[in-house]
């Protein structure tokens, strides 16, 4: 009986390859980064492209991203503004199971508002505690100790 049911579930397998219905994920992410300071600015870029996720059961297809920022940073004040997507109108996300073939979920999300947002940044930075200032001391080896076992 234990045979059989292998047999009947090895079939069901070999009859979806056959048929195309085994789901394969081959899928890269590549983020990539670049920040420029100069003094007290600092901009920087960054790009996500859109790549596809295994995720338990589920294969989640994230969406081509950019964005683009500029700081401006003062003593214990930040002023930034940033770009989020400025290179799209829209961002488009899918998720769909692959759990078997009798079991079918599909969903896509559609975000048509969300590309080119700008949007500025406040922040001030409230230091509690007590600030310590360091010496600046050189390091002055004299001994003659190489520090090393000695082994009999």
């Amino acid at each position: 009986m234990c045979f059989l049911k292998n047999q009947q579930t090895l079939n069901r397998y070999l009859n979806k390859l056959v048929s195309g219905d085994i789901n394969s994920l081959n899928s890269y992410e590549v983020y990539t980064s670049a920040d420029f300071s100069y003094k007290d600015f600092t901009l920087n870029f960054m790009v996500l492209n859109d790549y596809k996720q295994l995720e338990s059961q589920t294969i989640v297809s994230h969406p081509f991203v950019t964005y683009a920022s500029i700081k401006y940073k003062h003593k214990n004040l930040t002023i930034s503004a940033e770009i989020y997507n400025p290179l799209s109108k829209a961002q488009h996300s899918a998720s769909r199971s692959v759990a078997n073939s009798i079991v079918y979920n599909n969903n896509v999300t559609d975000i048509y508002d969300n590309g080119r947002m700008f949007y500025l940044k406040l922040n001030y930075n409230l230091n509690f505690g007590k600030h310590f200032r360091t010496a600046k001391k050189k390091i002055n080896n004299k001994d003659t100790n190489t520090g090393s076992f000695k082994v009999n």
